[in-house]
């Protein structure tokens, strides 16, 4: 960014909001088309005042806790396993809008420290599948050929510092 616009985004951020940005995704300079998809791709930025990384990252790896920290769009979170930086989760989504949609996903995540105030994490969804009559008793995931395909994949990238 430009200084000016620097200055006013840092002032933003100490005032908490949360700035986003979508991009356009490309490839070899030339917009990547997804027959009957879309591509999403967003940069956020957040500032948190008085926050360590080493207290963030140990908020953000919770798996456990995400059903509590960030319902009500998780309704659901579990670790399911741990090997040093890397961890394999699973998190049920819910969003209502026009429609309620419910998704199982499951993640590989790996986290990499960069020095002592920096680190980098990469998501990415190894299994989603859409959930019908979520919270009721019949409640079951759809085959692939039965979802709606709200979802296909989900990948995230984040930074801390």
């Amino acid at each position: 960014m430009p200084e000016t616009r620097r200055v006013e985004a840092y002032a933003q951020l100490r005032e908490g909001n949360v700035l986003v940005k979508q991009v356009n995704t490309k490839e070899e300079s030339h917009p990547i088309e997804v027959p009957r998809g879309l591509i999403h791709d967003w940069i956020d930025v957040l500032f948190i005042p008085n926050a360590s990384l080493s207290h963030t990252l140990a908020v953000v790896q919770d798996y456990d806790n995400h059903w509590n920290i960030y319902k009500p769009e998780v309704r659901n979170s579990k670790l399911l396993k741990r090997d040093g930086d890397h961890f394999r989760v699973f998190l049920q989504f819910y969003k209502k809008s026009l429609v309620t949609v419910v998704v199982n996903a499951s993640f590989d995540i790996d986290y990499e420290p960069l020095g002592t105030n920096r680190a980098v994490s990469r998501s990415y969804s190894t299994r989603l599948a859409e959930v019908e009559n979520a919270g009721q008793a019949d409640e079951r995931e759809m085959t692939v050929d039965d979802a709606h395909g709200y979802l296909w994949r989900l990948y995230s990238y984040w930074r801390f510092e």
